[in-house]
């Protein structure tokens, strides 16, 4: 069935196998089996950060693990607030759709309906910007962006920036991933309400929903129990931070799981919007809606997002046939934050009943280590890679991103645990295969 069509007409089913009892007893033993595989996480230094699960409307599980903010040492706290990163597309999206339905606009609306000044604004829609279509360029892969992440950004300059640039292929034609078509977004908002679009996602939804952990932010303050991010390169260090008004309507909010998950329940199950519009914000399988994804969850169907801005890294699902809403945000990984969502949903479902091993690397004698030194180019494009030996432990560093602290699986394979990415030696050292992101890319030793 359709995830559409289950949204709008999912009937609950119990479970007969089990009474009350029971179920709060095996609830009660499979929680236990999480709080297990966080205090492993925690112990092996592969995320921090914090967690919440809810099923048919109720938590069923909130931890926190690891530190919200290094020197000094302050730990994570259920109402520790976290950057969500590309998650805030999600409640740009949800407030497009409530703008639509009040009649402020329209998805076939073009964009120069509001922002008059750009050269493009007759070519794309609105529903375009949504769909991320429109063939404008990721502002976040500019390399001005760098040069300007820590500033803060009034809403001239989102407009100026979008008046600099221009699209790269026809609106509509294909999907491209861009937070610039969401700061579009962003700025069309403020033109209909005559408000900042900070106001306008507390006017109407964190306002009614009483998310009060949730707002657009700008800088971090830890003084208001807003975390740090960071990254581990054999120990933790405090991550580059974005000015979140840079990030904007596309990026730049902050909440914590337990608001994330009764955003999710509110939008799914509580009829925040209108059937039409939440059957529109949902794509078909395996594809891109209006803010939001469909995928495979242990071969169950379900929809969300996912979000990362300078260490943080963030994942929001609702599992229509188990009812289940699972929120994490994360201030530091040196783990691929997809592994831990499966993993925890696995075990809170019981599809595993079993922690995974987590310790998978072997111990490398020093000579090898060093064989293992040295700076490698891909011939094909230039790029370069550089591995490095600090004290015992061997470090890649692509440029300009920071070093990733690796682990070996055998005498020649690395591997990152925050990324998954691979590193295979061949020719006695003299050359490498970089596996990132699936694709295989071959370097040579340049010294």
């Amino acid at each position: 069935m359709d995830l559409r069509l289950r949204l709008a007409s999912l009937a609950f089913v119990m479970s007969f196998g089990l009474n009350a009892q029971d179920s709060t007893e095996l609830n009660s033993v499979r929680n236990h089996l999480i709080d297990n595989y966080f205090d492993s996480v925690e112990f092996h230094d592969l995320s921090m950060g914090s967690i919440a699960l809810m099923r048919d409307g109720k938590f069923s599980y909130r931890t926190t693990y690891g530190m919200a903010n290094l020197a000094p040492d302050f730990p994570a706290r259920m109402r520790t607030r976290y950057r969500i990163g590309s998650v805030s597309k999600m409640f740009t999206a949800t407030l497009i759709m409530l703008a639509q339905e009040e009649g402020k606009l329209n998805l076939k609306d073009k964009l120069s309906q509001y922002l008059d000044s750009l050269d493009y604004g007759e070519d794309i829609s609105i529903g375009d910007l949504l769909l991320q279509q429109s063939g404008l360029p990721n502002f976040s892969n500019d390399e001005s962006y760098l040069r300007i992440i820590d500033q803060d950004r009034s809403t001239q300059d989102h407009l100026d920036y979008l008046q600099s640039i221009s699209a790269k292929y026809p609106a509509g034609t294909k999907y491209e991933y861009s937070s610039t078509d969401y700061l579009a977004l962003g700025l069309i908002l403020e033109k209909v309400y005559e408000k900042p679009y900070s106001k306008i996602l507390k006017r109407k939804i964190t306002g009614p929903l009483k998310l009060k952990n949730t707002y657009l932010a700008n800088s971090v303050r830890p003084s208001n129990k807003e975390a740090n991010s960071y990254f581990f390169t054999y120990d933790w260090y405090q991550a580059t931070q974005t000015s979140g008004s840079l990030a904007y309507s596309a990026g730049g909010i902050v909440s914590t799981p337990t608001d994330l998950c009764k955003f999710i329940d509110a939008l799914f199950n509580d009829k925040f919007l209108e059937n039409k519009s939440l059957s529109a914000m949902v794509p078909p399988k395996g594809q891109v809606g209006l803010g939001l994804f469909t995928f495979d969850l242990w071969d169950y169907e379900t929809v969300g997002h996912s979000g990362g801005i300078d260490g943080f890294r963030s994942y929001v699902f609702y599992m229509p046939e188990k009812k289940l809403i699972g929120a994490f945000c994360s201030n530091g990984s040196n783990w691929k934050l997809e592994d831990l969502v499966s993993d925890i949903s696995a075990l809170h479902l019981g599809i595993k009943e079993q922690l995974p091993y987590f310790d998978q690397s072997i111990d490398l004698d020093y000579d090898t280590k060093l064989s293992m030194q040295g700076f490698f180019t891909n011939p094909l494009n230039n790029k370069t890679l550089s591995i490095e030996l600090i004290g015992e432990t061997i470090v890649a560093q692509e440029p300009l991103l920071p070093m990733m602290e690796m682990i070996a699986l055998d005498r020649l394979v690395l591997k990152h645990r925050g990324t998954g990415m691979r590193i295979q030696f061949e020719d006695d050292f003299n050359s490498l295969v970089l596996i990132k992101n699936g694709v295989r890319a071959v370097y040579e030793r340049s010294y």
